[in-house]
């Protein structure tokens, strides 16, 4: 027999325990964890020991590896998330089924008028059909891509509103001579 250590992945990103896999010298070392679009639901099978349940695999909630402490899950990228009054970047979870953000996304600038309005600092791409009011970037786990947009000192211009007047022709119109 032979005895491995690995470490026990039970919720994102975070390793809990650490638990001793046994098998038969002629069993292959396989360990488990959390897949891409693990929900509530989802139990870390054997501790992490062994092959997933092939319904939890099939529905990537459960993924494989085949060497020793081989089932770490990545670290969440990083953005700031919010209306931007805190420019704090914070860890991206991945909502409950879904697979964990890639990219994080803001408000684009549109030049002379200022940030899209109804876009908020986010984890996750923009959504479909937004690239007029919104822009993303690809995430890390080191810092939040999607910084505030350093501009330049606003300035002021005069507006003006042209009205059209009603114009009559001369030929039809009695124009008094003086």
């Amino acid at each position: 027999k032979q005895w491995y250590q690995r470490r026990v992945a039970i919720t994102a990103g975070t390793k809990t325990a650490t638990a001793t896999c046994k098998r038969l010298a002629a069993t292959v070392v396989k360990c488990n964890m959390p897949g891409s679009v693990f929900d509530n639901t989802f139990t870390v099978a054997n501790s992490g020991c062994g092959p997933c349940d092939s319904a939890a695999k099939a529905a990537n909630k459960c993924a494989e590896c085949d060497s020793a402490e081989c089932n770490t899950m990545p670290s969440p990228i990083k953005c700031i998330q919010g209306d931007g009054s805190d420019m704090t970047a914070k860890n991206c979870l991945p909502a409950q089924g879904e697979a964990a953000p890639t990219k994080c996304s803001q408000a684009k600038f549109l030049e002379y008028t200022g940030l899209a309005a109804g876009q908020n600092y986010a984890c996750g791409a923009c959504a479909a059909n937004s690239g007029a009011t919104c822009q993303d970037c690809d995430g890390n786990t080191d810092a939040a891509c999607n910084t505030k947009i350093e501009t330049a000192e606003s300035f002021k211009c005069y507006d003006y509103e042209v009205k059209k007047e009603k114009s009559t022709d001369c030929d039809s119109a009695l124009i008094p001579l003086l």
